[in-house]
């Protein structure tokens, strides 16, 4: 993995559990690592719900130094827009991560 390909700037957030002023259990979400990465693809990805039908949502994948511990549960935030994580793959024979994600929300 080349350093100058790492451009961008993410931040992996993980959901925690605080309560508020009331004593009442928020899910918060707190700040795992921020990390330079690699954008490797943006596009557009189809996703269909029972519910709700065919939607278009954004999907990208990042390649990133490897990062023990991380889990599908944690999200990606990257121009102030969250995404969560779909899959996480092994890249550059172990010492790099992919991460593919799609748009929250």
């Amino acid at each position: 993995m080349r350093a100058g390909k790492l451009r961008h700037v993410i931040r992996l957030e993980r959901a925690t559990v605080t309560p508020d002023a009331y004593g009442t259990p928020v899910e918060v979400w707190a700040t795992l690592a921020t990390l330079r990465a690699e954008k490797v693809r943006e596009g557009m990805a189809e996703k269909t719900e029972a519910t709700a039908g065919a939607r278009e949502l954004v999907a990208m994948v990042w390649r990133v130094r490897a990062l023990p511990g991380l889990t599908l549960a944690d999200r990606v935030l990257w121009n102030g827009a969250a995404y969560n994580l779909t899959a996480i793959d092994e890249a550059d024979a172990g010492r790099g991560l992919e991460l593919h994600c799609e748009a929250a929300g």
